[in-house]
């Protein structure tokens, strides 16, 4: 059972845990052995439980949207950064914008990951993609006029195994 990644389960060991030591301090305690401080401990494990669980929820909703988001943007640039990278010659002014715009949204999912909002493994696999970009000079040609902007929240273009 992996509790960092299972908040729903991890809400619910923590209310036990919160039980067993509220049943410990009612055994070996005998001045905590009033009605009202038992009602009170376990309300309180039980108001914790709660938004322990309801922080989860959220997290998980807000993380679903952040995904989908990203994944709908760059569904939307995919093949325009495809016939980029397979072409030769200099950009357009079209196609440097729409370099532009992929380095925004990775700049974005970055930021996301490192407060983080996107888990390990997500980011591990967007990134593996952004480094296929970064091995191609029409890009990196790009980001070597980008980086001075210091307009990407610290995100780095050049490929993970450079770094």
């Amino acid at each position: 059972m992996n509790l960092r990644s299972n908040g729903h389960t991890r809400s619910w060991v923590l209310f036990l845990i919160g039980i067993s030591a509220g049943a410990l301090l009612y055994a070996f305690a005998p001045a905590v052995r009033k009605q009202e401080l038992v009602l009170a401990w376990v309300a309180g494990c039980w108001a914790v439980t709660h938004f322990q669980h309801q922080h989860t929820l959220e997290s998980n909703k807000f993380f679903f949207e952040l995904f989908n988001r990203f994944n709908q943007r760059y569904d939307e640039m995919n093949n325009a950064l495809q016939l980029i990278a397979d072409g030769e010659g200099p950009l357009t002014s079209e196609d440097r914008a729409r370099v532009v715009d992929y380095f925004n949204l990775c700049a974005e999912e970055f930021m996301f990951y490192r407060r983080g909002y996107i888990p390990e493994d997500v980011y591990r696999a967007w990134r593996a993609g952004m480094d296929y970009y970064a091995k191609n000079e029409r890009f990196v040609s790009v980001w070597e006029e980008e980086r001075g902007t210091q307009s990407y929240y610290g995100y780095e273009f050049t490929p993970a195994v450079r770094r």
